[in-house]
């Protein structure tokens, strides 16, 4: 479950710090594009299983949504109360400000057609793919010596250049998943 509370963009070292919630009333998706189903469908499943939704919520200064629509059209849908609603992560960018959606995981291997996790070190990579996203998935990643599979673990947002200047991409999703233990 995403504990954190939403967060604004400091320009200090990169940190977000908490944003005043009484304002996520106010965000406008006016400007957002009809959602593919199939990509509506995606998310919807894991949050059916999970009870989380898929990933924040990104609004620029203007209180626009840019990132995270469907995460939006969940929370309605499914008329989340809004305590479970403020527990997820909302970003406020400005505009001229780079920012990128990035993905945290752990390195994973196919073994015995199964997935194992090589470490408990968790890393980052940018996520510029078009295929949805979510806890669980194992992605093809630019890693150190080449590419190497990864199974992500959080959706998050970065911003600034330096911020997201040594961070590799990802490459592609697999179309795998690795089983939830817990919850």
């Amino acid at each position: 479950m995403i504990l954190l509370i939403g967060l604004k963009y400091s320009g200090f070292r990169n940190m977000y710090l908490p944003e005043d919630k009484k304002r996520r009333d106010e965000i406008d998706c006016s400007r957002m594009a009809p959602s593919e189903k199939d990509k509506m469908a995606y998310y919807e499943k894991y949050y059916l299983e999970t009870k989380h939704l898929p990933h924040g919520i990104l609004v620029d200064e203007n209180r626009r949504l840019t990132d995270g629509y469907i995460s939006y059209l969940l929370a309605q849908k499914y008329q989340l109360k809004k305590e479970i609603f403020d527990d997820v992560e909302i970003f406020q960018i400005e505009r001229d400000v780079p920012c990128k959606k990035i993905v945290i995981g752990r390195h994973v291997a196919l073994k015995d057609n199964g997935i194992i996790v090589k470490s408990d070190r968790r890393y980052r990579w940018i996520c510029d793919i078009r295929e949805p996203v979510v806890p669980v998935d194992v992605l093809l990643v630019r890693a150190g010596r080449g590419k190497d599979l990864m199974v992500e673990d959080k959706i998050s947002y970065e911003a600034g250049a330096k911020s997201l200047g040594g961070l590799k991409k990802a490459v592609k999703h697999t179309k795998r998943k690795i089983k939830q233990t817990g919850a």
